[in-house]
């Protein structure tokens, strides 16, 4: 079976060898696959793969010098005002859709200040020179300059050992860019999710809700699936009018005419390869949801500075970031194993199983994953007359949900774990999640089951965020909250509860916290317990026994994540 070539995010080669030259500091130099360096043309691999694909070349431009900057190095209060920043976003149920975006704008914006600012004083220190183009990011400890390939060569030994021993330089990216033309897939779920008559009846349609499409080019907003919509593009130094048919699929999916929020916004930018620019752009823009639909040639499985860039994005910026697991049937995409980002793999077309493509694994130190499936095989979209597969299309499902949700409850925009607790609330219990007295809170595979945006509009508002200022005594069982709750013998309760991990861009940085969801009687005798100690999800179903009031607790088992308390989110389900 060949394989399609879409863009690789972020996908990395460290070439140790090339690189053994007196002055350069070798572990700060990486070299990207998509940089297409070295002679030979190498090609990254899609996250959907059918029998009529085809392999693709590519071009190269460029050479693109990305600075990850370390403010500890520099200046430690940085840090310290960007934490600051974060928590005082507050929003209320009786807010309006623009009351929300203009909190949250204030709070991104005083972020985006303590980032630039920083940003431009070790541009200045760095003093680099020669390049054709520079970006100094807004909302990232990152620099980026584009030179000419030739004046790379020319200059690469003294500029590679001035970047390499800086002390305020983490690490140095190096890659060429790359130009791929994509012919993939894309589909329409609604009837799959339990939500026809919504779709019947437009009764949602996105409005007011924006939803960032970030791919290794951009979509054609003169394409038939999405010409007339709202689309708006990110014109950059290279590529600006490189637009494929991956891109125009996924964004027809999500807000196309017959697509999942056909009145949500599209900010569709080209991504090259470390997204620092692009996400700014997305969040200058005002992005409650960013989707990709793509992923890494090649994941190990393991949580590595990729995954941890992403989970700093959602802690930060509190943006809700949906990512596809991936197509080859085994490791799951690496931008997908971020703690804070919905990881989405697809079921089979009878919505029993995940499809036999669908990846599933993670190693030791990754969170589980996937978070939910959605639809990925034999579907189809207005505009595409073909049908389509692949988890790329099913993460397109799963943010055009999210829109309908955000326009039903405003407040979700500002907490991404409260979306990630109402969505596998309402999951629909695939697989081998066990019977419905024994938690499992993400089975293999499965994750919290098939997507049901039916359910999740059902139960938008049976969800709520609470704060834990507390830290455990005696290594755990600290009670953070409680939930009372009537319930009638044969029905079933769902229930989930999210919180996000605290990162700051490092393998090695991020704290995630440990808190356990929890179901009793009256009398205080426990009923059952998700008590994982490997995610930021936990999740149960029960079915119910007794008539009675029953009680959800939330108990934290380590140290909070947050010096100012975490923010939690609990969502549950009758049925």
């Amino acid at each position: 079976m060949k394989k399609i070539a879409v863009m690789g995010v972020a996908i990395v080669i460290i070439l140790g060898s090339f690189l053994i030259t007196y002055g350069i500091d070798n572990q700060k130099i990486i070299y990207r696959d998509d940089l297409k360096y070295k002679t030979e043309a190498k090609t990254s691999e899609s996250l959907t793969s059918d029998n009529n694909t085809t392999e693709e070349e590519s071009t190269n431009d460029a050479i693109i010098l990305e600075i990850e900057l370390d403010y500890n190095q520099h200046n430690k209060n940085v840090l310290q005002n960007i934490e600051a920043s974060i928590n005082p976003i507050e929003v209320t149920e009786d807010m309006t859709n623009r009351e929300v975006n203009e909190i949250r704008g204030y709070a991104r914006e005083a972020i985006r200040q303590y980032h630039l600012e920083e940003n431009k004083v070790l541009d200045e220190l760095l003093e680099i020179e020669g390049y054709m183009d520079k970006y100094i990011s807004h909302y990232m400890p990152y620099i980026e300059y584009i030179f000419e390939i030739e004046t790379f060569e020319q200059c690469k030994q003294k500029l590679l050992s001035k970047l390499s021993n800086t002390a305020f330089v983490k690490t140095v990216y190096v890659r060429r860019t790359n130009e791929m033309s994509i012919e993939q897939k894309v589909c329409n779920a609604f009837y799959g999710m339990g939500a026809g008559q919504l779709f019947e009846s437009r009764e949602l349609t996105g409005d007011g809700v924006k939803v960032g499409v970030l791919e290794l080019g951009i979509a054609d907003k003169d394409h038939a699936s999405l010409v007339g919509t709202n689309v708006v593009t990110h014109k950059q130094f290279l590529h600006a009018n490189t637009v494929v048919e991956h891109t125009t699929a996924v964004a027809a999916i999500i807000a196309g005419h017959g697509g999942m929020a056909p009145n949500a916004t599209i900010l569709t930018s080209y991504l090259y390869g470390s997204p620092s620019n692009e996400i700014d752009w997305l969040l200058s823009k005002g992005a409650d949801i960013i989707n990709l639909s793509c992923g890494d040639a090649v994941s190990d499985g393991y949580y590595d500075a990729k995954s941890a860039y992403l989970d700093y994005i959602v802690y930060t910026y509190r943006v809700t970031i949906v990512v596809a697991a991936g197509n080859e049937g085994g490791n799951i995409n690496t931008l997908a194993l971020g703690y804070n980002v919905i990881s989405v793999g697809a079921h089979n077309e009878e919505g029993t199983n995940y499809a036999y493509f669908s990846n599933y694994l993670y190693k030791n130190g990754a969170p589980e994953k996937p978070t939910l499936l959605a639809r990925g095989t034999t579907v189809y979209v207005d505009g595409f007359n073909k049908n389509y597969y692949g988890t790329s299309f099913s993460c397109a499902i799963t943010s055009g949900s999210i829109a309908l949700l955000m326009e039903k409850r405003p407040y979700l925009k500002c907490y991404p774990q409260l979306v990630t607790a109402i969505l596998c609330a309402n999951a629909q219990q695939l697989g081998n999640f066990g019977a419905p007295q024994t938690f499992q809170p993400l089975a293999s595979g499965y994750g919290a089951g098939k997507l049901h945006l039916g359910n999740a509009i059902k139960n938008v508002y049976n969800a709520y965020m609470a704060c834990s200022t507390v830290n455990p005594v005696n290594s755990g069982d600290a009670l953070v909250i409680e939930h009372r709750i009537d319930l009638e013998k044969g029905q079933t309760l769902r229930a989930s509860l999210a919180w996000l991990a605290k990162a700051n861009g490092k393998k090695n940085g991020t704290v995630t916290g440990d808190y356990d969801l929890r179901l009793f009687l009256p009398d205080g005798q426990i009923i059952l317990s998700s008590q994982c100690s490997d995610s930021n999800v936990e999740l149960f179903s029960y079915l119910v026994e007794e008539t009675t009031t029953y009680v959800i607790r939330i108990t934290m088992f380590s140290d909070r994540v947050s010096e100012e308390g975490d923010l939690l989110a609990l969502a549950y389900a009758v049925f």
